[in-house]
């Protein structure tokens, strides 16, 4: 599958109060497409622009203070491995609100395409870094069938996080892909006015 399209089933599965922290790059301008054409509106994602690999911080910070509310990162493969550290300590923190999605590509794609070691998938495994720092539960799926099963399962563990889902996807994006058409500072208001609702 693409991003896009592994996005769009991931998307399926969330409900009206999960909160969702989106990558830089590509990822957060197909989740708001996404969000355009499914009249969700915006306010339940936090997209994390121009602010690569911190996405999972961010998320780990809300998940902590959110105790009653769903947290989901979507993260990048070359995101993750720039902070790569981040994941013991969410492990350590043990949010058990918390699932971290990772699309992995294999690339760099929102600044160029560069390959990133993620890609060889023989030699190199998000989901046993995850369960090597302490991740409660780790999923791994490559196409459709595979991750409904894997969004259902992980939608039924409530208290025993953090989780984490590696999809394994193909590389590249829509060469008409747009661009969020909200500021950042409103992005930033609105999601933080989600943030209150009970």
């Amino acid at each position: 599958l693409t991003r896009e399209e592994a996005l769009k089933c991931v998307l399926s599965h969330f409900q009206h109060r999960d909160v969702v922290v989106g990558t830089t790059g590509m990822l957060s301008r197909e989740l708001f497409e996404l969000r355009m054409k499914r009249g969700d509106g915006h306010e339940r994602d936090f997209l994390t622009v121009g602010g690569m690999g911190h996405a999972s911080s961010i998320a780990l910070g809300i998940a902590i203070q959110k105790p009653s509310r769903t947290i989901y990162c979507l993260d990048g493969d070359g995101a993750v491995l720039m902070h790569m550290g981040v994941l013991a300590n969410i492990a350590a923190a043990a949010p058990s609100n918390f699932k971290h999605i990772v699309f992995n590509n294999g690339t760099h794609d929102s600044v160029g395409g560069q390959p990133t070691v993620a890609g060889d998938h023989k030699q190199f495994s998000f989901s046993q870094v995850a369960q090597g720092c302490g991740y409660k539960h780790v999923f791994i799926a490559s196409n459709q069938n595979d991750i409904t099963e894997a969004m259902e399962k992980i939608r039924s563990i409530n208290n025993d996080g953090p989780v984490l889902l590696e999809l394994r996807i193909k590389a590249g994006h829509r060469k008409n892909l747009g661009r969020p058409t909200l500021s950042t500072n409103e992005n930033r208001k609105d999601f933080m006015h989600f943030l209150q609702l009970n």
